[in-house]
This record gives C-alpha cells, sequence and structure tokens, in this order.
C-alpha cells in the first residue's frame, strides 16, 4: 500500500505542477536510415562467446502477475583465459495467455543502482509485469566511478556489460515463455547513456526506451553536478595530476561507446526519448544531442529536474507502455 500511495502522490504533484508545461514531440519522418547495417565498432560490443549454466532462484513470494527470480550464468572474462559469474533479477509475467510467450524488456540500472537495490528497475519491472511483459536488468558495482577506473578502465567495464546484457537475451531467449520477436530496453540516466550502443549493436530490440539520458560524455563529465561524477572528476583530477580539460580529451579519445557515435545506427523508429529541461546531472543540452543523434524519435520534454523526474514516473509509464503496446502488436494490458 505504502508503494501505491507513493506513486498516486508522485502522479497528483506531476499533474498539478509540471505537466501544463509538458511538451511531445512527434517522430520525425521518414525513419531514420542507420548510418550502416553492420560495422567494425558495432560489431566489437557483441560477445564473442555465449553465457552458459543459467540458473534461477526464487525471490520473495510469487504473486497472480508475477514471479520474481533471481539468475545467474556464466561467462568469458575479457582478454583472459578464466571465467566469472554474472548475476541479475527477472520479473516474469505471469498475464499472458497459456502457450504464448510474453515481451522481454532489458533494464538497465542507473548509476547508484546497486547502492538503493535497483529501485528504479524494481519499480519499472513491475509495471512491465503488470502490462505482460517480462523484464530483467544485470547487477552492477555499488561503486562504477572508482578512481582506477580511466577511460580505458571504464570502456571496459562498459562493453563487458553490454556483453553480458547480450548473453543474457540469448539464454533468455532459449526459454519458452519469451516471445524472441518482442524485445525492447528501458535505460534510465546512466542506464539509458550506456544503452544507446546495447541497442546499436542488438538489433533485435525493437523498441527502446531512454529517460533522461544524453550524448557528449566529455560536457557530461565536466559539467554534471550528478555527486558520484563530480567526486570522480575531483578524484581523479588531484590522484593523477591532470586538468579538468586533460580529463575530458582522455574520455574523448578512449571512452568509445559514447551515444554521439552510437546513436546514428539506431533508426528513429525504435526509440522514445524523455528529457528533463531542468536536469544538471545529465544536462538537458546533452539530451537534446542524443535525440538529435537518434534521428529526432518520438520524446516528451518535461519542466522538471533529473531527481524531480520521479513525480513524472507514472506518466513516464504509460506513455512508454503505450509505445511498447504498439510496437509489440499489443492491446492495452495483455
Amino acid at each position: 500500500m505504502g508503494f501505491r500511495r507513493a506513486v498516486f502522490r508522485s502522479l497528483l504533484t506531476f499533474c498539478g505542477v509540471a505537466a501544463p508545461g509538458c511538451r511531445h514531440l512527434d517522430r520525425a519522418e521518414p525513419s531514420q536510415i542507420p548510418v550502416a547495417p553492420v560495422s567494425v565498432e558495432i560489431a566489437s560490443y557483441r560477445p564473442e562467446s555465449a553465457g552458459w549454466g543459467l540458473q534461477f532462484t526464487p525471490v520473495g513470494q510469487a504473486g497472480h502477475e508475477l514471479e520474481i527470480l533471481g539468475f545467474s550464468f556464466w561467462a568469458h572474462a575479457t582478454g583472459e583465459g578464466d571465467i566469472r559469474k554474472v548475476e541479475g533479477t527477472f520479473y516474469k509475467t505471469r498475464r499472458v495467455k497459456p502457450g504464448q510467450g510474453a515481451p522481454l524488456l532489458i533494464l538497465t540500472p542507473i548509476l547508484a543502482g546497486a547502492v538503493d537495490d535497483y529501485l528504479a528497475c524494481r519499480v519499472f519491472a513491475r509495471w512491465a509485469s503488470a502490462e505482460g511483459m517480462s523484464a530483467f536488468y544485470l547487477h552492477q558495482d555499488e561503486d562504477v566511478l572508482t578512481v582506477d577506473r580511466d577511460a580505458l578502465r571504464l570502456e571496459e567495464l562498459l562493453r563487458d556489460s553490454l556483453k553480458d546484457n547480450i548473453r543474457a537475451l540469448d539464454l533468455f531467449l532459449s526459454l519458452p515463455e519469451v516471445d524472441p520477436e518482442r524485445l525492447g530496453s528501458i535505460g534510465i540516466s546512466m542506464g539509458a547513456i550506456k544503452s544507446v550502443a546495447l541497442v546499436a549493436a542488438e538489433p533485435r530490440l525493437r523498441a527502446n526506451v531512454f529517460c533522461l539520458g544524453g550524448a557528449d560524455l566529455p560536457r557530461i563529465f565536466a559539467t554534471s553536478r550528478e555527486r558520484r561524477v563530480v567526486r570522480y572528476v575531483e578524484v581523479r583530477m588531484a590522484w593523477d595530476r591532470i586538468t579538468r580539460d586533460d580529463l575530458c580529451f582522455e574520455i574523448a579519445t578512449f571512452l568509445r561507446s559514447e551515444p554521439m557515435a552510437m546513436a546514428p545506427f539506431i533508426s528513429n523508429d525504435r526509440a522514445l526519448v524523455f528529457l528533463g529541461t531542468f536536469d544538471d546531472k545529465v544536462p538537458y543540452a546533452c539530451g537534446l544531442k542524443l535525440w538529435q543523434q537518434l534521428g529526432c524519435p518520438e520524446a516528451y520534454i518535461l519542466p522538471l529536474g533529473h531527481y524531480t523526474g520521479i513525480a513524472a514516473a507514472p506518466f513516464a509509464a504509460s506513455r512508454m507502455f503505450e509505445y511498447f503496446r504498439k510496437r509489440f502488436g499489443m492491446s492495452e494490458g495483455c
């Protein structure tokens, strides 16, 4: 009941304060044609080897709409002859007809996802289940932006994460309860930034939502007021004795999963964008750059900031699941 009341209060707040200033932008026509169907750079984000040994563990008590399962599988470590365990959480919807597979969404966690026990992923996964869609997300480090991770190490981390998501997708597609023709993704904040490369590398993801994301990573790192990003920049400057400009040059040179470069590989009918005009964590100007690089897909511009955007979460969910239903050929609520 507490969760439902919180959602209702946030919806009332949005309707009374922010909704009057919300702008809806229709998708540009014709659909953007990706710059190339295949490229060496995009191919490098796909895993060289498959994951194996998928196992599930019940998490909590199953309800009439969904079942929550922890899962794990094994994957080869990047550049090594070793193996590692990949873990995540799967929200399996029960709102499907007997013998029919459900759509599957990949949820990409925010920067502090592990710190708040993946709250955003859990909320949107529950909403997805109520709409007859299953969802999963992979677990990540509590602190992604550690001082020892320069741009090269961050690029390695991002590539491993994207490859593991594709490995997980391949494993889930072997399950009869998943419909291989109805796949999509939701990314919020850092999750939206990361998922641009994922969607570019994975054409099976037909419908994808990018919330409060952006492009131009050097500018994001230089101007973001997100506490974890500010701390990373300050500590890197002190630890490595470099200037802010040096750090931005490093990011521009070595962090190759830049949304500016990846977005043109995504046709604009595969994307729905949400931006906040007062966002200073992923600056609004960077969000507009992402929208433009995606070929000006359908978008909602909200008069909110990054964290105050939570007030619009129910509104955004209603619009994004309407988009998913349309792309997946579903009637409402099934």
